[in-house]
């Protein structure tokens, strides 16, 4: 059956189309477009302005080309934001008068306490507590120390030293992988949680636990990440391909980064005097704590497990906690990501000091290591199956 609608015949060249008169309405309005549409279609040519300020369209090919290459992490000499900020007047005199708060809130907190009983209270019943069972927990971390001090490098070893020559380097790898991470599970997954739930550690102690094998965890990686590639493209003369020092390794143990280099920015001197102060203000953020959470957190929590839940209560706890949760928040800033790691920065020579962003966005971007290693850098294909 023949069609309705017949086909146009073909118009010679160099003729012009005629172009219909009578069209919709409703076709003539979705023709039309908006000035901003229309100055956004225009190409860089005609539009009449500068070619440089219009906003190049990258094509598919050049995003894929971005988004696998990250940029490399550099190392430079920088103090903490901190650091630059108390060598201001104006932002020291800040930082004065909240120790003088906390100062003032511990001496009435010591005084009232003392008024009460009728002598000095000096009460480290949550101190004992929360540190309970502190030398099994010293032993756990000495045991995860030393296991990703040595296996992790005895097996970077091994396996540079036997890919070479071995028949199958593709099975080799594969074995050697499975084994690690077999180990990892092991020593790094299973004994921590065994330790804390056998030795009945305390909240402080299994805290230590947590944060150092999540940190023993992300150290091994980092090694292994930026170790494997050099061996894989190694070209020595007597056919032997050499790890990495065991000395670099060590170090990047006790340095605060999670970035691993055969080489950082180094100080030319320790400072002591920088070194005792860092930790004597870690110590006060440790008893500051203490008083908030023994004299305003427990407590409140405490006397609201024995009333009748409501919305009201729930409402009046949150409300409660709000303050007392902010100080830890800015006290656990402080003594952790500044105190801590720059004594620790300071006694290595650990020149690059930049471990948090910046002070409006503590707990959003809170730590400059972690999430540089959250966000690797892209590994270069490994050649193992053409071996």
């Amino acid at each position: 059956m023949a069609s309705p609608l017949k086909s146009s015949p073909a118009l010679p060249s160099g003729t012009e189309t005629p172009q219909l008169e009578c069209e919709s309405p409703a076709r003539e309005l979705t023709k039309k477009e908006s000035p901003e549409e229309e100055k956004e279609n225009v190409p860089p040519s005609e539009g009449g302005g500068d070619p440089s300020q219009t906003p190049r369209i990258l094509k598919s090919t050049e995003k894929g080309q971005l988004r696998e290459k990250p940029e490399k992490k550099v190392f430079i000499a920088q103090q903490s934001l901190l650091d630059e900020l108390l060598e201001i007047k104006h932002f020291r005199s800040i930082y004065h008068i909240f120790v003088a708060f906390l100062c003032v809130f511990a001496l009435s907190t010591i005084i009232v306490d003392s008024s009460d009983e009728g002598r000095l209270v000096l009460d480290f019943e949550l101190f004992i507590f929360a540190f309970g069972n502190l030398p099994r927990a010293l032993f756990t971390w000495l045991c995860m120390f030393l296991y990703t001090l040595l296996v992790p490098y005895k097996f970077l070893q091994m396996w540079a030293s036997a890919l070479r020559t071995a028949v199958h380097p593709r099975l080799f790898t594969a074995t050697t992988v499975v084994v690690l991470l077999v180990c990892h599970a092991v020593m790094l997954g299973f004994y921590p949680i065994y330790a804390m739930g056998h030795y009945h550690l305390g909240p402080a102690s299994c805290l230590i636990v947590i944060l150092e094998q999540v940190r023993f965890l992300m150290k091994s990686h980092s090694f292994l990440r930026e170790s494997v590639p050099p061996i894989l493209y190694a070209k020595s003369k007597d056919g032997k391909v050499h790890p990495p020092e065991f000395s670099t390794y060590l170090y990047f143990l006790f340095c605060p980064t999670l970035i691993y280099r055969e080489s950082y920015p180094r100080t030319p001197y320790v400072r002591w005097s920088y070194v005792i102060k860092n930790f004597a203000q870690f110590l006060g953020c440790m008893f500051f704590i203490y008083l908030v959470m023994d004299r305003h957190c427990i407590p409140f929590f405490s006397n609201m497990s024995k009333q009748p839940f409501s919305l009201k209560t729930l409402v009046l706890s949150i409300f409660n906690a709000i303050l007392p949760g902010t100080l830890l928040l800015l006290l656990g800033f402080f003594g952790f990501l500044h105190c801590w790691q720059n004594a620790f920065a300071e006694m290595l020579r650990f020149a690059d000091r930049a471990f948090y962003k910046t002070v409006q966005a503590l707990y959003k971007q809170y730590d400059l290591t972690h999430e540089e290693l959250t966000v690797p850098e892209k590994l270069p294909h490994f050649p193992l199956f053409s071996m």
